[in-house]
């Protein structure tokens, strides 16, 4: 046979050296093998695959199969570079390279891949996987409570694998066989002290030398598949390319399989508790599933508690809901209404509402400032150790809202909103505009014999069914409050024209009185020690508040750091002490409505608004107390 190669490959000398070398070199099998291969390379319709090389070397029939033996055979040629043996399908399976790839070749054998190249070629069969070993082709992820699905990231030491920043990390770490038992040891002590692992699942590995072996051999493959452009290579050369490529691909797999195996033998740690990977689950895969679902139990602790996950609009619904009477499943799904004697209420003993306001209070004492950015609040209740969603988390601050816990600084509201209303509704709407908006803790809440006597008096006054509600009183006043200001404005020239006392009174929607009233005037002077101010009444016959006044001045000085604590200069601070002032007169019915926006200087509206930021029902009086009040005047 060697004859008969030497006379069909007379002209290819440089396939001739080989075939001695291969003859020379390797056992009589591997010697067969290749002496096939050349006699049937020049036969371009045969294909050399292993089945057509074992069946030209069967010797008689009868004989055992020789399948088996060509196959380990030329994984042997071709696993040698020097040996020039590649499998290349699309030139008809195996094939002796001519000398015209040695330059190639040999710069391919001669390059030392640098650790920091294995380290990326082993990352890129640990993301790829293959098609027998996926590995970590997808991210691996468990579900909490069958609602949540929380996704882990998986790292090789420090460097990212699959997956950047999840609050559940999956780290391996391969170590020697030598060192295994110190590593073991050092992480079980490790994932039970250090803060960055405490959310952390450990995968300890021993180094296989198999893979060892083979990352070099993806990396050089790869180098030379970079740095020699297929596309415009002779016949030859391609031929080398394509071969390195299916090298690469067949060091992958094995490199995959080793890993695989190995990662089966290895243990998982988390928070000091190891638990070798077969206990887990019969592959990798189901392994993994199993470690991370009971990992993130003990990460999301409290997720138990809102195991829901509302829509995006679900807190703007909750808020629009007019009866909380007749409230739906589907816009509470946690069922934070109940009745509590016949009326509707927020049940803030709730376990999720007691945690969250416990929580709140808590991070509102330690910030300093007495309030908390709605972006904060939504990043705080999305992380461990809760992990709702962020709908969730409005749709809680809304029930905090509607209970009268919380209040909302929306930007340009001029306070704090206490009630829902159209304004609140938007602003919980979505993350974005939540995230602009401030949440403080209500420092009073009216008394539940306020509420009920406000609705009272509104029911007598308009009719409507009012529950003692804040946001359903608050709602009411909106709707009815406004007509029945224009429809008093015109009070005063009747009485006028009827010659009754009272004309002077200056119902004015949304103005001031007209005649006969008090007026404050506050005139301010910055002094070493704080702001001195001027308080002055008595006056008769105005146009506006404080215009042709006898005053009279009471002077009293304010620290400087009354000012800055409470963050208003003087002219905010006048503003701000006639409001309170007005405001806590006409609580404790000393004022009527009308003289009270005097004394505060602003608008009826305006009070009106006023009343509600503070909490204090604008109705003290029902209509007939009014014209009494005017007729009295």
């Amino acid at each position: 046979m060697s004859g008969t190669i030497r006379q069909v490959f007379s002209p290819r000398r440089p396939i001739d050296r080989t075939i001695e070398k291969v003859i020379d070199y390797y056992a009589q099998e591997e010697a067969r093998v290749a002496k096939a291969v050349a006699a049937l390379q020049p036969v371009e319709t045969f294909p050399r695959t292993a089945e057509n090389i074992a069946a030209l070397l069967y010797r008689k029939v009868g004989s055992p199969a020789l399948l088996d033996q060509v196959r380990e055979a030329l994984s042997k040629l071709t696993s040698q570079k020097e040996c020039g043996l590649i499998e290349d399908p699309q030139a008809g399976g195996y094939v002796f390279l001519s000398d015209a790839v040695k330059p190639i070749r040999d710069k391919r054998n001669g390059y030392a891949p640098t650790s920091g190249e294995a380290m990326r070629a082993r990352i890129d069969v640990l993301k790829q996987g293959t098609a027998d070993h996926s590995l970590f082709r997808v991210q691996p992820a468990a579900r909490l409570e069958n609602i949540k699905e929380v996704r882990a990231a998986v790292k090789l030491g420090r460097t990212p694998v699959v997956g950047a920043s999840e609050d559940v990390e999956l780290r391996l770490e391969f170590v020697e066989p030598a060192l295994w038992d110190g590593k073991r040891n050092e992480f079980l002590i490790a994932c039970n002290t250090q803060l960055e692992l405490k959310n952390t699942v450990v995968l300890l590995v021993k180094n296989d030398d198999t893979v060892e072996e083979l990352l070099p051999e993806i990396v050089r493959s790869d180098k030379v598949l970079g740095d020699v452009d297929e596309r415009s290579a002779d016949h030859v050369v391609a031929q080398y390319l394509r071969a390195e490529r299916r090298a690469a691909e067949r060091c992958r797999e094995r490199t995959a399989a080793a890993m695989d195996k190995a990662m089966l033998e290895g243990v998982f740690i988390f928070r000091g508790k190891p638990t070798p990977v077969r206990e887990a689950g019969e592959t990798l895969d189901a392994a993994v599933r199993t470690i991370l679902s009971a990992a993130v139990k003990e990460v999301f602790p409290h997720f138990h508690l809102a195991p829901v996950r509302p829509s995006t609009d679900a807190a703007a619904k909750f808020l629009g809901v007019e009866r909380m009477d007749r409230i739906t499943k589907d816009l509470d799904p946690l069922g934070l209404v109940v009745k509590s004697k016949g009326a509707p209420r927020v049940d803030t003993a709730s376990p999720v509402l007691a945690e969250v306001l416990r929580v709140f209070r808590t991070k509102t004492a330690e910030a300093g400032s007495g309030r908390l950015q709605g972006s904060y609040l939504q990043d705080l209740f999305s992380a461990p150790p809760y992990g709702w969603t962020k709908d969730t988390v409005r749709y809680l601050f809304a029930a905090l809202l509607r209970a009268g816990e919380i209040e909302l600084h929306v930007p340009g509201a001029g306070g704090p909103v206490h009630t829902a209303g159209p304004q609140t509704v938007d602003v919980v709407k979505s993350t974005v505009s939540f995230n602009r908006i401030g949440a403080s803790s209500r420092d009073a809440k009216l008394p539940p014999e306020a509420l009920d006597r406000a609705a009272r008096r509104l029911e007598t006054l308009f009719g409507d069914e009012v529950l003692p509600l804040e946001d359903h009183i608050s709602r009411s006043v909106r709707l009815h409050v406004p007509d029945l200001l224009e429809k008093l404005g015109s009070l005063p020239d009747r009485l006028r024209l009827l010659s009754l006392p009272g004309g002077g009174l200056g119902f004015v929607a949304g103005g001031h009185p007209g005649e006969a009233g008090r007026s404050v005037e506050i005139e301010q002077a910055d002094t070493d020690y704080g702001a001195r101010m001027s308080l002055g009444q008595e006056g008769k016959n105005m146009e506006k508040p404080g215009a042709g006044m006898r005053m009279k001045t009471i002077a009293f000085e304010v620290p400087e750091g009354v000012l800055a604590s409470l963050r208003y200069n003087t002219d905010q601070f006048g503003r701000q002490l006639r409001l309170a002032a007005a405001v806590k007169w006409y609580e404790q019915g000393m004022l009527s409505q009308g003289r009270a926006a005097d004394i505060a200087g602003v608008s009826r509206a305006e009070f009106i608004d006023a009343l509600g930021r503070f909490g204090v029902t604008p109705f003290q009086v029902n209509t007939e107390e009014l014209i009494q009040e005017a007729v009295d005047d």
